[in-house]
């Protein structure tokens, strides 16, 4: 280690002594001999060099660099300094210069196996993975009984995810050396990463019948018995490791993850917060403690986790997707979005990031997007059973209904107790009308999680498609007994009492809207929501959510909070702009979407029932409450002055992303036995679905106005020339209604809300009337029933 011709230094015998005292392990006295050696000749190469030596073994490492670099500035063709400066260096985790001193060190002795597996080590700390394996060959070809190349070896090739070439190599270590407790703490690492749980339990153990404390090897075992579930067994594993070494950062992190998974947060967060008062830069720490703060619903915290571990370390793939997940669970679900992005192009392979985006996605009503997903995830793992039970949803959010059912088939043949996968069955079940099909697989999902409140939830909602409303309630109780916060639970409660016409209770209720996964995120406005205070003098705005028929139905309040001397400004989706100006006492109208007034208050639309406290008694019955633009209808009326019948307005379908569009949507082929009346039919809906696009094709007695249809306004100028609108449920009603034209509104089994319980009438459109199913689905008695009274209509 010293440089040849040291023996004529007037200061050998200095030297001779301070390295005897080095060898020996007393370090303080070899220090001391070698600063003496500097103050006489601060360039001596051999005192320098190991003077530096010296302080890395203290824990000096810096220091110990510093010396180093000194001496090599005196003699830079020194093998041994150049590797012992690039140990320094992979101490520091200054990966990429060590590895320019390993390649020095190569260069003046290329034959070191113990340097070639140095340069291995710092090769695999910038995860240049290949070249680390070859690194680690290269020392095996000077050097094949070199146990730790073969350890490094295997190592690189874990992280490769070249599980099978790894345990080679940690067994030819072995097979040098069988007490190499090391090589046997990592064939263990290998075999649990590769899903063999109990071999590597095995050598675990074996590692530690030779070192019994052998703390990593505690540590490791810990983490495998938690993949297998055995949480209990897992915390004694972590709690052994901290008796033998307390300092353990890594420990006392994993014993926090245990704790998490023992839903007892509060120590986890004490153990993560141990980790870091260890190591404050600690990403993973940090990240874990995110996650549990995530559990707690603490998701400002928990972003601020993540964040502080992505400042310390910007490349942390799972940071990014855990941060992703909080976001969604904050309902920010585009900033997640781009959460997972960012973590799919640092691991490319990243399937939990990729299944969490698709996840994201069906937030946002993407589900094409979230399907290209899923599928993606599968093609590379089949059995990822998260990916499987979204491609279900994705399908169940395209209607595909048997393809989804296959798809939570297939998850529950290979998963038979996974309680997400059953309830989501069910409810596709319910989709294809399979109501005792539904509730069998819900209760499948209950008798594995008694507590398992989505499922709950899902049964009363398939109730409540069966108008079983008594039924329904129940079900959401006990929904709300294992989740007394469940949003789906809370706003299903407030539909069930606002189809009952007991709007006092809804109303208020129907608030919990904003909780749900799928709630729009409300506007962030200056000024205070309105609560009821006094409007005399001050200035709303009313600003529209949900989709076009929600807005049509509550814009009339306007008139109500102007009667209260409010100077009311409407904030609504564009294509209702022009149609809204007529609405009394809207002062202003403007795009939700554009630059928004400085006003007193604000309040979302379908928020004003419940501060006005509307009930089916005090709801105000006016006839209309919106029309055209008069040259609008003057321009139609000459359109249609040549037409002599009776003209009748046709909307058969509606949004297809709503999520209740199987049940309230019909086809034009559905409705054929209608048009052969003597009547003229107008198509007054702004889009059709294909297979309605080829029936019209092949009916142009049908006349299709939707070129024309530029906007909710041309649409009622159009209704205004017409002497019916026979429609589903859909926005085309709402404006139909709201317009005080004659609607006949077609509802499904189990109606919306807003049409109350087996009335004819509505008390919100006083000129509609409502023809419902008798059973679920059963389009054609409805059909058959509406004929009847539109003979009579058009002979009238």
């Amino acid at each position: 280690m010293t440089r040849a011709g040291a023996q004529q230094d007037p200061l050998a015998a200095f030297l001779q002594r301070a390295l005897a005292f080095h060898q020996q392990g007393n370090l303080a006295e070899a220090q001391k001999l070698y600063d003496y050696i500097i103050s006489r000749n601060p360039k001596h190469f051999d005192a320098l060099h190991m003077l530096g030596v010296a302080h890395m073994q203290m824990g000096q490492t810096p220091r110990g660099i510093e010396l180093i670099q000194r001496a090599i500035a005196q003699h830079s063709n020194s093998a041994d300094a150049w590797t012992n400066l690039g140990n320094g260096q992979i101490q520091l985790k200054q990966f990429a210069e060590a590895i320019e001193s390993f390649d020095q060190a190569l260069r003046l002795q290329p034959g070191n196996a113990n340097t070639c597996y140095n340069l291995g080590l710092a090769l695999a700390g910038l995860r240049r993975l290949d070249e680390a394996v070859s690194a680690y060959d290269a020392a095996l070809q000077i050097e094949p009984r070199n146990i730790e190349a073969w350890n490094g070896r295997g190592n690189a090739l874990r992280a490769l995810g070249q599980f099978e070439e790894a345990c080679k190599a940690f067994e030819s270590a072995l097979a040098i050396n069988p007490r190499f407790a090391s090589a046997l703490n990592n064939l263990g690492l290998t075999l649990a990463a590769a899903g063999k749980h109990e071999e590597a339990l095995q050598r675990y153990d074996a590692a530690l019948a030779l070192h019994p404390d052998f703390a990593e090897a505690l540590n490791n075992r810990g983490n495998t018995l938690q993949d297998m579930g055995q949480l209990e067994a897992a915390l004694q594993s972590f709690d052994r490791a901290l008796t033998l070494r307390p300092q353990y950062p890594e420990a006392h992190n994993n014993r926090g993850n245990v704790l998490r998974n023992l839903k007892r947060p509060d120590e986890a967060l004490a153990a993560f917060a141990t980790a870091l008062d260890l190591r404050p830069d600690y990403a993973a720490a940090l990240n874990n403690r995110g996650l549990t703060q995530a559990a707690l619903r603490q998701y400002e915290a928990a972003l601020a986790s993540y964040d502080a571990a992505l400042s310390l370390q910007p490349d942390y793939a799972e940071g990014l997707n855990n941060r992703g997940n909080t976001l969604s669970a904050l309902r920010r679900y585009q900033e997640a979005v781009l959460c997972f992005d960012r973590a799919v192009k640092l691991r490319p392979h990243y399937l939990d990031a990729l299944n969490n985006a698709a996840s994201t996605l069906l937030n946002l009503r993407r589900p094409e997007e979230a399907l290209a997903l899923t599928q993606n995830v599968l093609d590379r793992h089949p059995d990822h059973a998260a990916a499987r039970n979204n491609l279900g949803l994705a399908l169940t959010h395209l209607a595909r209904f048997d393809e989804a059912l296959t798809a939570f088939d297939t998850l529950l043949a290979q998963h038979p107790d996974d309680v997400d996968a059953w309830s989501n069955r069910g409810n596709v079940l319910a989709a294809l009308r399979r109501y005792d099909e539904a509730f069998t697989s819900y209760d499948r999902a209950i008798a594995i999680q008694p507590d398992y409140a989505s499922a709950h939830n899902n049964a009363g909602v398939t109730a409540a498609l069966l108008n079983r409303y008594d039924d329904a309630l129940k079900h959401y109780a006990r929904t709300l007994d294992c989740d007394p916060q469940h949003p789906g639970a809370q706003l299903n409660r407030s539909v069930v009492e606002l189809v009952r016409g007991d709007w006092v209770a809804g109303f208020p209720r129907y608030e919990w809207r904003w909780q749900h996964a799928t709630a729009e995120v409300p506007l962030a406005l200056d000024c205070p929501r309105w609560q009821g205070e006094s409007l005399s003098g001050r200035s709303i705005l009313l600003w529209s959510e949900q989709g076009f028929g929600d807005t049509l139905l509550t814009c009339r309040f306007a008139a109500d909070l102007a009667a209260q001397g409010a100077r009311v400004i409407l904030a609504v989706q564009p294509p209702l702009i022009t149609l809204l100006r007529s609405q009394a006492g809207a002062h202003e109208v403007v795009a939700k979407d554009g630059p928004l007034p400085a006003t007193d208050y604000h309040c979302p639309l379908m928020s004003v029932p419940a501060v006005l406290g509307v009930t089916l008694e005090n709801l105000s019955r006016t006839e209309s409450h919106l029309a055209a633009p008069p040259e609008r209808i003057d321009a139609w009326r000459e359109t249609f002055r040549t037409i002599a019948q009776k003209k009748i307005g046709l909307c058969v379908s509606g949004n297809p992303r709503q999520s209740n569009d199987h049940n309230r949507s019909a086809s034009l082929a559905r409705i054929a036995p209608l048009l052969g009346t003597e009547a003229q039919f107008f198509i007054v809906q702004k889009d059709l679905r294909a297979e309605d696009e080829a029936w019209l094709l092949a009916h142009p007695e049908v006349h299709d106005l939707r070129p024309q249809l530029t906007d909710f306004a041309e649409t009622a100028a159009v209704m205004q020339n017409l002497d019916l609108i026979l429609t589903v449920d859909t926005s085309v009603a709402h404006l139909a209604g709201a317009l005080g034209r004659p609607t006949w509104i077609m509802l499904s089994y189990a109606a919306d809300w807003r049409y109350l319980l087996d009335r004819s009438d509505s008390p919100w459109y006083p000129t509609a009337r409502l023809f419902r199913q008798s059973a679920p689905g059963d389009w054609d008695g409805l059909i058959a029933t509406v004929g009847r009274h539109l003979d009579s209509f058009i002979k009238a």
